[in-house]
């Protein structure tokens, strides 16, 4: 009791057999956790064919494994296609992205309203065809490359001109159906029997049908 009359709380005696510090890990919880350790790795090294470039032979990695497996349709086989072809012509302007490029004023191809949805491939075929010059407004961005056009690729075959546009219009987001070589085919034969010659302009395009 204090001198206010009041009990003072009790006091807490400390046991002495309670200390504080740190103990050692027993040595053989070590060993255990080591050869835990070590079985692992050597189970990934037998079973994990990733660590062992020799599963890939004859071929140098995954990516390249499935490039050369068989495609599961007619359109997985153009699309496989196409994206060699748009990497030898096409990558250098437009990015492997698909952004193109605000620089040269080359416009976008992903999430383009020229290939993306259900639009069809026919404008995009003759600007393979014929080359494009001249404004093209894309994704409400109006893209003027002034006097830069975009080549014509004449020299791809029907089958190419429909893989790459096949890649495009499957790729970055986009997804539209595949373009035959046939529909290729098709507008290839009605441009030259019209007789028409020179760059495509996106106002003129804009007039065809973007499909049959």
């Amino acid at each position: 009791m204090n001198a206010d009359g009041k009990k003072s709380p009790p006091r807490l005696t400390e046991d002495p057999g309670l200390k504080t510090g740190f103990r050692t890990v027993p040595l053989w919880l070590v060993f255990l956790f080591a050869l835990v350790f070590c079985w692992g790795l050597v189970y990934a090294n037998d079973h994990g064919g990733g660590f062992d470039s020799k599963v890939y032979q004859p071929y140098r990695d995954y990516a390249q494994l499935t490039g050369v497996q068989p495609p599961t349709n007619r359109c997985d086989e153009l699309i496989r296609e196409g994206a060699k072809v748009f990497s030898s012509n096409c990558e250098s302007c437009h990015q492997a992205t698909g952004m193109g490029s605000p620089v040269n004023h080359c416009p976008p191809l992903a999430r383009s309203e020229w290939v993306d949805g259900h639009i069809g491939p026919n404008r995009t075929i003759l600007l393979i065809l014929y080359g494009g010059q001249g404004p093209i407004s894309v994704l409400g961005r109006k893209y003027d490359p002034g006097s830069t056009v975009m080549p014509a690729f004449s020299q791809l075959t029907d089958r190419e001109i429909a893989a790459v546009l096949s890649y495009v219009r499957n790729s970055w987001g986009n997804e539209a159906d595949c373009v035959t070589p046939e529909t290729v085919a098709e507008i290839h034969a009605k441009e030259k029997a019209v007789g028409w010659s020179g760059y495509r302009h996106a106002e003129e395009l804009l007039e065809k049908s973007d499909k049959d």
